[in-house]
């Protein structure tokens, strides 16, 4: 299991200062916001490629899948794939490029399919964020688009899947440790935080309801072993070191509840 934590979040971009504190206090993986990923120039690839060789991080990209009806998103998104292509390809670093997935999900599926190609064979396992949840969902739309080659899993967002089961489902210890056993493809990462149930607040363990010990279940249940992507919202009154306090705080919770379950 690698102690990660969501970079996008500390400041107004990624920045090695940042990700060199996580590093320092004990993180072993760093998740990169997509666009600025794969919107890098070859010489700023390298001083990134540098970074993550030097302190041995374990990285992951979250990008989204594009609007479809926005043709220059679109453009944009394959020239960002072409990028983290040729990246991965000089480099062979990343560790797992993961998808946001706001729009209709039948539309986004020609995008996704130009990741799998890009990215098909180069060590990375690609998955999306909270989708799919359900096999009829898998069948539908990801099965037709995957090749024997592909390394494909899914991103549980735990926030989310807190929201998800209050509003919808059953937010009871048994239902989130259902939810994991029903999802049709192995979770390769998941971003952790915590909220009450009814928004995405993005807070530290503790902040919000969250039983911690049932979402630790229910991933070791599952043969969990990735990246624990800690994704809290710096707060305004917060220093960096507060930031890596929480966040360090958030992970050793969960951490903790998955060692003894």
């Amino acid at each position: 299991m690698y102690k990660g934590v969501s970079i996008w979040n500390y400041g107004q971009a990624p920045t090695y200062a940042c990700a060199r504190a996580f590093a320092d206090a004990g993180f072993t993986a760093i998740s990169w916001i997509g666009g600025g990923f794969g919107g890098m120039g070859q010489a700023e690839g390298g001083e990134l490629a540098a970074f993550i060789r030097d302190a041995d991080l374990y990285l992951t990209v979250h990008h989204k899948l594009p609007n479809p009806d926005d043709a220059a998103e679109c453009t944009l998104f394959k020239t960002h794939m072409d990028n983290i292509a040729a990246w991965q390809s000089r480099h062979g670093l990343l560790r797992g490029l993961t998808f946001d997935t706001w729009y209709d999900r039948a539309s986004l599926m020609p995008h996704l399919s130009y990741a799998l190609e890009r990215l098909r064979g180069m060590g990375a396992f690609l998955a999306c964020e909270d989708f799919p949840r359900t096999r009829a969902d898998y069948d539908a739309h990801i099965a037709p688009i995957l090749n024997p080659r592909d390394n494909f899993g899914i991103l549980i967002d735990i926030g989310h899947l807190n929201m998800h089961l209050h509003k919808y489902g059953d937010p009871s210890p048994d239902g989130f440790i259902a939810s994991f056993a029903a999802l049709p493809l192995p979770v390769r990462e998941v971003h952790l935080h915590d909220n009450g149930g009814e928004k995405d607040d993005h807070t530290y363990i503790g902040g919000g309801n969250l039983p911690v010990g049932a979402v630790a279940k229910g991933l070791k249940d599952v043969g969990f072993d990735g990246a624990v992507t800690v994704e809290i919202i710096q707060q305004k009154n917060w220093s960096l070191d507060d930031g890596v306090r929480y966040a360090d705080a958030t992970f050793g919770a969960f951490r903790r509840a998955f060692d003894v379950v």
